[in-house]
C-alpha cells in the first residue's frame, strides 16, 4: 500500500463515481504503481466491474487509515495526496 500512497504524494488524483464506467478502473491499475498486488489478495478475477469496486475499496481503506484525501466534488468523491 505504501506504493500506491506514495504516487498519490506525488500528485495522483483520482475521481470515483457511479458514472464512471468499469473500465476506467482497470486503466487506473496500470496509472498507479502497486495498485495490482492489494487488488490480486482480494482474490479478483479479471471482471471489470470486480475490478472497479476492489479498487474503490482499496483507496478507501487508505483513506480511513489517514493516508490519502477525501473530497466529495459534483456527485464523485476525489482521492488525492
Amino acid at each position: 500500500m505504501d506504493g500506491i500512497a506514495q504516487g498519490f504524494e506525488e500528485g495522483i488524483v483520482v475521481e470515483t463515481g457511479s458514472d464512471r464506467s468499469s473500465s476506467e478502473y482497470v486503466s487506473l491499475i496500470g496509472e498507479i504503481e502497486g495498485s495490482d498486488e492489494p487488488i490480486k489478495r482480494l482474490g479478483v478475477d479479471n471482471t471489470q466491474g470486480l475490478i472497479a469496486s476492489a479498487m474503490e475499496f482499496v483507496l478507501e481503506g487508505l483513506h480511513l487509515k489517514r493516508r490519502l484525501n477525501k473530497d466529495r466534488v459534483d456527485g464523485r468523491y476525489r482521492y488525492r495526496g
